[in-house]
């Protein structure tokens, strides 16, 4: 996700009441941190999940860009795991209260034509 796009969802979601600082933000499809490095600015603790591992060693590189400053202001650091976000809450081992994702994703059918190997 572009820089400026994910830090004018966060900054709109703070301003709409959303969510806010005492929430946890989750994204399904991590990439390399944008989303996490973005929450973790504004102070809100993240979850993202990535499918490969490339893009989670990249986003893992990219928040210790930004860990030290992060730190000194008492603010989350980003989590951002290796795994397959259909699995999301098994993955996030807790109910979620709602999800908001793009097609294909969005449409309950989608499990059949997109199944997961191996489950």
């Amino acid at each position: 996700m572009a820089r400026g796009l994910v830090y004018r969802i966060v900054r709109e979601g703070l301003a709409r009441g959303w969510f806010d600082r005492t929430s946890l933000i989750v994204d399904p499809f991590g990439g390399i941190g944008s989303t996490g490095i973005a929450c973790s600015a504004h102070g809100i603790a993240s979850l993202s999940i990535e499918l490969e591992q490339k893009f989670v060693d990249l986003a893992q590189q990219n928040f210790s860009l930004h860990a030290s400053d992060w730190t000194a202001m008492g603010f989350p650091q980003p989590v951002l795991v290796q795994g397959d976000s259909r699995r999301l809450t098994a993955i996030v081992g807790a109910a979620i209260g709602g999800s908001v994702t793009s097609p294909p994703f969005s449409q309950p059918e989608t499990r059949d034509r997109y199944p997961v190997k191996g489950h």
